[in-house]
């Protein structure tokens, strides 16, 4: 009796267990199957609303053309500020000392608004110390008593700064935007003017037999090259 019973038993447990899978089983009708989800089938991770997606601006590019317009105000600002200091110091006779100081001045201000690490500002910088040696104007053939003449050594002073002063401008044209480099191009023909108009009007006339011409063109030069500094430090 107790074998029959124990016989029975194992037909119903095997056939409650047909009777579960057949209910698992995947209607053949059905166009789907189900899959574990993979990495690549995740949502994509939501991205930060702070996140800025645009391109970063390049260098000739200025949305408002706030900042050059800025550098080209500055910069104009202390260019009519030196001529005014030429004009009461060689036109009206102000002492010399006064006149060098005020210079000196100016000079030393626009150079605290630049970074001393600026790349311009440390070639600058080393164009005046070649130019300060005596040695650099020395000739093979001069003497061990020898004197630059005044007026060569302003004329290669004059030149070596014009050649950095285009340098700089030609920079300046590849940093900006066509439109701000074209208000810039105008100013810099206002300051070639403005330096013509103002040899003339001194007793020297411009006349390149005076040394105070060539010390004028080297001064006004080498201050348009700092101010140039000034306004590529902005781009």
């Amino acid at each position: 009796m107790k074998k029959s019973i124990s016989i029975v038993t194992i037909i119903l447990i095997a056939l409650l267990l047909l009777t579960g899978c057949g209910s698992m089983a995947i209607n053949p009708g059905s166009t789907s199957t189900p899959q574990l989800a993979t990495l690549s089938s995740l949502p994509p991770k939501a991205e930060s609303s702070q996140v800025n997606t645009q391109p970063l601006p390049t260098n000739k590019t200025d949305n408002d053309g706030s900042k050059y317009k800025e550098a080209l105000a500055q910069i104009s600002t202390y260019q009519d500020t030196y001529f005014e200091i030429c004009k009461k110091g060689k036109l009206f006779d102000q002492d010399d000392e006064a006149y060098r100081t005020k210079e000196s001045n100016l000079f030393n201000e626009v150079t605290l608004k630049i970074s001393q690490e600026n790349l311009y500002l440390k070639q600058y910088k080393e164009i005046e110390t070649e130019l300060s040696n005596p040695e650099y104007y020395k000739t093979d053939d001069a003497g061990d008593d020898f004197h630059p003449n005044p007026i060569t050594v302003y004329d290669i002073q004059y030149r070596r700064f014009d050649e950095y002063l285009n340098a700089i401008y030609a920079d300046i044209k590849n940093k900006i935007p066509d439109e701000d480099f074209n208000a810039l191009k105008n100013k810099e023909g206002q300051w070639i003017k403005d330096k013509e108009t103002y040899l003339k009007g001194t007793y020297f006339q411009g006349d390149e037999s005076y040394p105070e011409t060539g010390e004028f063109q080297v001064d006004a030069t080498k201050f348009r090259c700092l101010l140039l500094v000034l306004y590529i430090s902005y781009c």
